[in-house]
């Protein structure tokens, strides 16, 4: 009798420690799901990159088949960026390393103080067919190290491809838009023979 009880009370005991891992792994799985990945500053530094444009949308644009959209709607503060439209995340770290603002109507001079250079572990940049009126290509560019592919095609920049995006050496991939002959020209750099420099999309 006495080792039916302490059978069935060790039976009880081992229900209950059962019971007690299975919440603590819910509770662990809960948590790690709704944890926001996005590090405070990159979050503010995107926050502070949106309010320096305004949207405008050109005479005549069509996007009724869906090529153009805010997507910097999104972009609320207080919410995890990794999750904004446009944005891409390091699955562990949560640092942005990508950023899609194609075909987002931005209008207005991409500046050399803008809070975009302060994105250090950026690794894909697109920014093609907005509007940054004619403003010149900044050399704060060079910041980001870490890019291995930048778009700035059809964006209405102006001015000569600044000579520190030579400095761009993990750039690879080459759009068709390059200006081949002016960067030749201007800076007299070979594009067979720098890399960085051709790998960038720029249709001025």
């Amino acid at each position: 009798m006495k080792a039916f009880l302490s059978n069935q009370k060790m039976s009880v005991l081992l229900r209950y420690i059962s019971f007690l891992f299975l919440v603590s792994s819910f509770l662990n799985t809960f948590v790690s799901s709704t944890q926001h990945l996005c590090h405070s500053d990159q979050r503010d530094a995107l926050l502070q990159f949106k309010s320096e444009f305004s949207i405008e949308k050109p005479l005549g644009w069509d996007d009724s088949d869906g090529s153009s959209y805010l997507k910097r709607e999104s972009w609320v503060n207080k919410s995890d960026c990794c999750s904004w439209d446009g944005i891409t995340c390091a699955a562990k770290s949560g640092k942005v390393i990508g950023l899609d603002l194609s075909s987002s109507n931005l209008h207005g001079p991409l500046k050399s103080k803008s809070s975009l250079f302060r994105l250090r572990h950026l690794r894909d940049l697109n920014l093609a067919y907005n509007n940054f009126t004619g403003s010149p290509i900044p050399a704060e560019f060079d910041k980001l190290m870490g890019l291995e592919r930048l778009d700035l095609s059809n964006s209405l920049l102006s001015g000569q491809i600044p000579i520190k995006l030579l400095q761009l050496t993990k750039i690879q991939v080459v759009e068709d838009q390059v200006k081949y002959g002016r960067i030749v020209n201007e800076h007299h750099v070979d594009c067979r023979q720098a890399g960085a420099i051709c790998g960038i999309a720029l249709n001025t």
